[in-house]
This record gives C-alpha cells, structure tokens and sequence, in this order.
C-alpha cells in the first residue's frame, strides 16, 4: 500500500511539474505577443506638421516625393515625403480666413490653394 500511495505522489508531482511547465510556456508566449504588437504600433514616419490650427486639406505630388497641406491658419506648407521634413511656407491668403484645399498641377511643379474667402491663388 505504501508503494501505491507513494506512486500517486510522484505521478501527481510529474503532473504537476508538465502542468508548470505549460504555464511557463504559455506565459513566454503571451509576453513575446504583446511585445510584438507594441512595437507593431510605432509609428515608421511622423511628419512635423507646424500648422497652429486645423490642416483642411493633405495631398502628395503627382510623383509622390511631396506633401501639401493646407490650414485655416491661412498656411500651405510642402513637405518632403521621405524625410518629412518642411520645404516651404505659403501664405499668400491673408484675409483673415482659413484655406480649404491645396492641390498639386498635374505636373506637381506648381500649387493651387483655395481660401473660404471665394478666392484661389497659383
């Protein structure tokens, strides 16, 4: 009888020590997921957007190399795509009231700006 009872024991602590090691898997797992996605989460590109008020209007360039954006801070400003960083100011709507879209021309050498005073300028 004491070599059964004893039998029991080392199944059971055998058991238990499989059972440890699946938590311990399962944890290493877990851990290893959430780390993944929190790094799945960092941004790759961050453009420094020096707008003070609200961007109405966002494109890029016919070849992709620009960005335009434009705000009611009555700025354009163009930035380049790879780098991020900011090329030029426009603000030549000085009206008092916001742009409400930037477009490239189709060649992507010129800009259209609309302002919420009716106007346009090139």
């Amino acid at each position: 009888m004491y070599w059964i009872f004893k039998m029991r024991i080392l199944k059971n602590k055998r058991q238990t020590d499989k059972n440890i090691s699946k938590l311990k898997m399962l944890l290493l797992l877990l851990i290893a997921a959430i780390s993944f996605s929190l790094r799945a989460q960092a941004p790759k590109l961050v453009l420094p957007i020096g707008h003070t008020k609200s961007i109405e209007s966002a494109v890029f360039s016919p070849d992709g190399k620009l960005a335009l954006t434009a705000s009611d801070d009555h700025t354009v400003r163009i930035y380049e795509v790879s780098s991020g960083k900011e090329l030029q100011v426009l603000s030549r709507h000085t009206n008092g009231l916001g742009l409400s879209s930037a477009v490239f021309s189709p060649d992507g050498k010129l800009a259209l700006t609309a302002s919420d005073d009716h106007t346009a300028r090139i």
